[in-house]
């Protein structure tokens, strides 16, 4: 279960840069997530209560977003970002390859108290 290592790795981070800004408290984290991936927002939900105790972040409200990626079309050489789940290539319409290396969540704002 890799989630484990990613939420604790995402509090760890949160937390840091909560305390660099001085704030006590993280209010929200946003997570990007692979649509259909390994990783639901149950599970990341349900982790997170447990891993956050104790924490700046227990407490924290957690809000999902698709995952954006780059990602490459053969059919016309086009390099494009969007959403995981996104129709094919703007350009062409055709389906464009992801990442080997794309994580299935990703930590990617905090909102934290004054």
């Amino acid at each position: 279960m890799h989630e484990v290592g990613i939420i604790l790795s995402a509090i760890d981070v949160a937390s840091a840069r909560a305390a660099g800004a001085g704030a006590t408290r993280i209010e929200r984290l946003t997570f990007a997530i692979v649509p259909g991936g390994h990783v639901t927002t149950d599970a990341v939900g349900t982790l997170f209560l447990a891993l956050s105790r104790g924490t700046m972040a227990e407490g924290a409200r957690l809000e999902f977003q698709p995952h954006e990626s780059e990602r490459y079309c053969l059919a016309c050489a086009k390099v494009y970002t969007g959403a995981i789940d996104a129709p094919g290539c703007p350009r062409c319409g055709q389906e464009g390859f992801l990442p080997p290396d794309l994580a299935d969540l990703r930590l990617t704002s905090i909102e934290v108290s004054d």
